[in-house]
């Protein structure tokens, strides 16, 4: 399978272990160097797993919102603090979100759009009306305006035990393994009748 495959993570880090070895070599740095500081070898069973520091020393200071403090934001430009996109929380409701790369952007709208009018045919969330509460430009800016929305967004999200998300019909991997499946089961139907 392998052959087929490839050597999956371990050809990976084996491979970077190569690159970096060049690279000590082309720059002629000490071998005792670290071209990736901050990381180390994973200690499971020798398997030579590329393993980044997740301890709290390494992360800025944040509030409960996830926002950094002036603390946190001082730390990262005096170098002492390094974020991770790990650690982002997303903030609002993802049925919500952009369209990702992923996903075939006319099908995002109408999918969200049927998932918001079954919702609210069922009565399970009602549905969000355009206007909402105003809010006046001179009161908020419109970043923080963004970020307001977001955060009512993620709450009301958290609210909420159970919707219908039919967006994943617009992911096309999705598509792709619905294509494949029919054609399986119409290749099987078509030799068994």
């Amino acid at each position: 399978i392998e052959g087929l495959l490839g050597q999956g993570t371990k050809g990976d880090e084996h491979a970077l272990e190569r690159l970096l070895a060049q690279a000590r070599v082309i720059v002629d740095l000490p071998v005792d160097y670290e071209v990736l500081p901050g990381e180390k070898k994973g200690a499971g069973g020798g398997s030579g797993a590329i393993v980044t520091s997740k301890r709290d020393e390494d992360k800025p200071e944040r509030v409960h919102g996830g926002f950094l403090t002036e603390a946190g934001r001082h730390q990262i430009l005096m170098g002492t603090r390094k974020c991770s996109a790990m650690d982002v929380a997303y903030i609002g409701d993802p049925m919500y979100s952009r369209v990702k790369s992923y996903e075939i952007p006319f099908l995002v709208d109408w999918t969200v759009r049927a998932s918001d009018w079954l919702n609210d045919r069922l009565g399970l969330v009602p549905l969000q009306r355009a206007g909402g509460e105003e809010m006046r430009q001179s009161d908020i800016s419109d970043t923080a305006a963004l970020v307001l929305k977001l955060f009512k967004q993620g709450d009301e999200r958290k609210r909420i035990w159970f919707r219908f998300n039919l967006r994943f019909l617009a992911d096309y991997r999705n598509l792709i393994c619905f294509a494949i499946l029919r054609f399986v089961f119409k290749t099987l139907r078509a030799l068994f009748s």
